[in-house]
């Protein structure tokens, strides 16, 4: 029995050592990534109440992919979306996750390379308003078949004005003096499309609101003291702008943040 222990050994470190890497555990593992990512990137920018398809629109756009591995493709593919993130019900966004993991030959004696593979999942996030845990609920759905992609609208006239810092001064400086942070969404809106989202401060006799399209990166921050016209403020740093970061928000002007 020891000598049969013995040679067993060898050859269980021969199976190790000269089988591929599972692609398809590979893209189960991306899969998962790419979900909580999507959650937490969801839920993130919502500061104002929006509806599901703006949602949708946004999630689409700029997802988080893992891109440390070699060979790995991804895919988010809109199904559905209902509701809105200040109904109680929030918003419902469907989303089909697809990961694609490429076979890689080895290029040693130990490394025997990797096994293609493949992952799609379907998801349903529900997105409300203010969530105090910051990451958008989510729960795994049966995929439909055919998987087809359903097409948000065109984006609204926010994202298709030429200057939209034009814009969104002009909104600030029509605004009567004293204005407060939850009356300018509104006037912002009206002017230039429910695709924008908007957040706004008031320090003592200075507004200062944040103003990003869903589904860009473009973000005016407008400066608007009381008897005196609006101007942008742009002294900060671009990757604030990205997932994880502080956001298109007024703090960027109010409480700045040291990047180097």
């Amino acid at each position: 029995m020891f000598l049969a222990l013995v040679f067993g050994v060898p050859a269980v470190i021969g199976y190790v050592a000269f089988t591929p890497q599972s692609g398809e555990r590979l893209a189960r593992s991306l899969n998962g990534d790419v979900i909580v990512g999507l959650a937490d990137d969801i839920q993130e920018v919502q500061g104002e109440a929006l509806d599901a398809e703006s949602v949708t629109r946004g999630a689409v756009a700029y997802p988080r992919f893992p891109h440390d591995v070699v060979g790995a493709s991804y895919g988010v593919v809109p199904l559905a979306w209902e509701g809105r993130t200040d109904d109680d019900r929030g918003a419902q966004v469907d989303l089909a996750v697809t990961v694609h993991v490429a076979h890689e030959d080895g290029v040693g004696l130990f490394d025997v390379g990797r096994n293609s593979g493949s992952r799609t999942t379907c998801v349903r996030f529900v997105v409300h308003q203010f969530d105090p845990d910051g990451v958008a609920d989510h729960d795994q759905i049966d995929c439909p078949e055919p998987l087809t992609a359903a097409t948000p609208r065109p984006t609204p006239v926010a994202s298709q004005r030429a200057d939209l810092e034009s814009g969104v001064l002009e909104v600030l400086n029509a605004l009567p003096d004293g204005t407060q942070p939850p009356d300018v969404g509104p006037a912002v809106w009206a002017a230039l499309g429910d695709d924008a989202a908007v957040d706004a401060e008031r320090e003592e006799d200075v507004l200062v609101v944040a103003v990003q399209v869903l589904g860009t990166r473009d973000c005016v921050v407008a400066v608007r003291p009381d008897d005196e016209e609006a101007w942008r403020f742009t002294d900060f740093d671009r990757i604030l702008l990205e997932p994880g970061e502080l956001g298109c928000r007024a703090g960027l002007y109010l409480r700045p943040v040291t990047t180097h």
